[in-house]
């Protein structure tokens, strides 16, 4: 879905509208490869020289793909506002995860953004690439990035200024699996720097926070289809990342500021960092574990705390939320907490984020995931002692009994899935119907709840309905 939005002040990021994948992300993939190549030619220059024959190869090749791109429109215009990529206006935050030594680069030589115009040769590009990789002092005393492509004849090129960046932009698009994808990434990164004792960058997260943020509160049920896609192998960043999405959603409902929400989204996504102390045949046995096996697993937070106490600023209440996640409201889960009457704010939503994700999507062959509704009814059967009730009440009211990207089965026999909750009702969500009552598929269909007389039944495991939710979300 695509919204139309007001021009942002130049003090603040643009705000996102959630797309979906399809045809719009696959155009945008050759727009990507001109930064992968401009990249791979600004390393290709720190080893060669212009004219030599790996940096012809690499030109070249960036040459083609603009030329391809410019057969379409007189300009490819590329900015950078903060730590972000974008594409005219569209976001290219995958781009911006995977390039940031570039971006950093860039943003050292005060590049606010560069055009590429029809005609552009493979010359003036090597040209561009010799221009970058010159010292910022030098670049300075040429006139900055601008005058030094000007002194060396390249016509086709033209470097934006920091201050004009983001002067016209009607609205900025990303999507959905795209902002996904990287927080998994960030995921996995996070879980090698703290295996491996090395810093904990968080300049990266806040790329996909921030992009999530503005995804949640356009469409906040735009990343449940990705949580209801359950599987037996999921590992722990999977799990953080999916534990994430769901603070978030929660704290951007408390109208949590945005350096708030930021904390709160590091703290879900490292709250299980701690096990990265935890030996690998533990965390992934497939059986029941031992006493011994369950004392190491609850080691966890308090291994968390320790990795994360030097986290700078609002970020790091990351460290008191690794440490609480496991304690419960009332105190009486583990470590034991002797020092305050309730857990933080952040830890009492991670902890009801983590519990739900965590019953749902089972990474335990011997122990099969709970349905969406028995976890929710869970949830409120333990509000006061495991959970905050208020929160817990919150959480089913926001997801609903029956979270989006559920498989049910109605009163009528047909399945369906859930594509919208109701927080009036939180028995009658919106469904499309995929199969009839003998389970031969049907066109899909919205069944609109508040006037249809459909009832859930109850939730089928996707995967043994073999229902694949994300095409009907």
């Amino acid at each position: 879905m695509s919204v139309e939005r007001q021009p942002p002040a130049m003090d603040s990021p643009p705000s996102l509208w959630s797309g979906r994948p399809g045809a719009a992300r696959r155009g945008w993939r050759r727009v990507g490869t001109v930064l992968r190549l401009l990249a791979a030619a600004k390393r290709q220059r720190h080893l060669y020289p212009v004219g030599h024959p790996a940096m012809a190869e690499i030109t070249s090749q960036l040459t083609d793909v603009l030329t391809d791109l410019l057969l379409a429109q007189p300009v490819v215009r590329f900015h950078i506002y903060e730590d972000t990529f974008f594409w005219e206006n569209r976001l290219l935050l995958e781009e911006s995860f995977l390039l940031y030594p570039l971006l950093m680069e860039l943003k050292q030589i005060d590049i606010g953004g560069f055009e590429f115009h029809r005609g552009i040769e493979g010359s003036e590009i090597e040209r561009f690439v010799d221009v970058l990789h010159t010292h910022p002092r030098a670049l300075r005393e040429m006139g900055g990035v601008a005058g030094a492509l000007k002194e060396k004849g390249v016509a086709s090129i033209t470097a934006l200024p920091r201050r004009n960046v983001l002067l016209e932009k009607p609205r900025a698009e990303i999507d959905v699996a795209e902002v996904y994808r990287v927080a998994l990434r960030s995921a996995y990164e996070f879980d090698y720097a703290a295996s491996e004792g090395l810093p904990l960058d968080l300049r990266k997260a806040r790329l996909f926070i921030n992009a999530m943020v503005d995804v949640v509160v356009q469409d906040r049920f735009a990343f449940l289809g990705f949580n209801s896609l359950k599987r037996y192998d999921e590992d722990t960043s999977h799990h953080c990342v999916n534990v994430c999405v769901l603070s978030v959603l929660m704290g951007t409902r408390l109208s949590l500021d945005r350096p708030q929400i930021f904390a709160l989204g590091i703290a879900a996504l490292l709250h299980d960092l701690g096990k990265v102390r935890v030996p690998w045949q533990v965390i992934t046995k497939p059986g029941v574990l031992t006493p011994r096996e369950r004392d190491l697993i609850n080691r966890h937070p308090i291994y968390g705390a320790h990795l994360l106490q030097k986290l700078p600023g609002l970020a790091r209440i990351a460290m008191v939320v690794a440490f609480e996640h496991h304690a419960h409201y009332d105190l009486t889960g583990y470590p034991q907490i002797a020092a305050k009457d309730r857990p933080h704010l952040f830890s009492r939503i991670v902890q009801i984020a983590d519990f739900y994700e965590a019953v749902t999507s089972s990474r335990r062959v011997y122990r099969r995931p709970m349905l969406p509704d028995m976890a929710m009814k869970m949830i409120l059967s333990r509000a006061g002692q495991m959970f905050d009730p208020t929160l817990a009440r919150l959480f089913v009211r926001l997801l609903g009994l029956y979270p989006a990207g559920s498989v049910v089965v109605l009163d009528t026999g047909e399945l369906a899935v859930v594509v919208r909750t109701r927080e009036e009702d939180v028995f009658r969500p919106q469904v499309k119907v995929i199969r009839g009552p003998s389970g031969e598929d049907v066109d899909p269909f919205i069944v609109n709840a508040a006037e249809d007389t459909r009832q859930v039944v109850q939730c089928v495991d996707p995967l043994e309905a073999r229902v694949n939710v994300l095409a009907y979300v």
